[in-house]
């Protein structure tokens, strides 16, 4: 269900594996709403929960939109700037980062499969920590070099 205002609420058809910011009653110990399809014997059967969120962001209904949990009861949508976002969806059997990127006139996102090595945040001392196997980590830096995760670039971009 979809509430825009106090008086205007829908009904959402759910048509693919999508992730929403719960404003319901247990939003406090279930942040996000998950919804996933999975297919039966007569077709495919959709529905939605609500899920404990991971601290990290998440892709939601809109490829121009993320999520952002700080703690497992508080996550809100933002609209995202040009960098790499650590995948609260993202395993170690799955290791994927959310890269949003400029395309013509607006800022879109998608996960991606991830490269040994680092990524920058859109936080400007902390980066990404990808490593093969396992699911990558932010870190806060300091000072040092760093061996980037992105291969095949040969000017300053990201």
């Amino acid at each position: 269900m979809w509430c825009t205002s106090t008086t205007s609420c829908s009904f959402n058809a759910v048509s693919s594996k999508v992730k929403y910011v719960n404003g319901g009653l247990d939003k406090a110990s279930n942040a996000i709403i998950d919804c996933s399809s999975s297919k039966g014997r007569t077709g495919f059967t959709y529905g939605c929960s609500s899920a404990k969120a991971k601290i990290g962001y998440y892709l939601t209904y809109s490829n121009t939109l993320l999520i952002q949990c700080t703690s497992p009861s508080n996550c809100v949508e933002f609209t995202p700037t040009v960098n790499y976002y650590d995948n609260a969806d993202s395993t170690e059997g799955s290791n994927t980062i959310i890269n949003c990127a400029q395309t013509s006139q607006m800022i879109t996102c998608a996960a991606e499969a991830t490269n040994s090595g680092f990524y920058m945040s859109s936080v400007p001392n902390v980066l990404i920590r990808c490593k093969s196997g396992s699911k990558c980590k932010t870190v806060v830096v300091k000072n040092g070099i760093f061996r980037g995760a992105l291969k095949n670039f040969t000017n300053g971009s990201k």
